[in-house]
């Protein structure tokens, strides 16, 4: 068994392709996966994983994380790691657009709080 997809044509749940609350092989309690081109307009709220532990890879484009109220630009090639109880936000995108991998270590779809 297996499934074939496109990370940037899978809208059923907001980009993520992997996670608990899919179907079938995609699945897992274990993991989440989510890969998002985002243009230039966005920005997210701050939030934080209350027992998950979040990874976000930047594959294109850069932009203006926020962690903890810091400043943290992030390029081609750079990852960020927060583990739980760390607020972070996404607070600008300084290139035409950016595209990030997230993973989150578990997968637990109520453990997000928004600040």
């Amino acid at each position: 068994m297996f499934k074939k997809g496109n990370v940037f044509e899978e809208n059923q749940h907001n980009s993520w392709v992997y996670g608990s609350f899919m179907d079938g092989i995609a699945k897992d309690d274990r993991v989440e996966i989510k890969v998002v081109k985002l243009d230039k307009t966005f920005s997210s709220k701050p939030h934080f994983q209350k027992t998950a532990t979040k990874i976000d890879i930047i594959w294109e484009g850069s932009g203006i994380w926020q962690v903890n109220g810091e400043d943290v630009e992030l390029r081609k090639g750079d990852y960020l790691i927060t583990p739980p109880k760390t607020t972070v936000c996404i607070k600008q995108v300084l290139s035409d657009e950016i595209i990030v991998q997230t993973i989150k270590l578990p997968s637990l779809p109520e453990d997000k709080v928004m600040v």
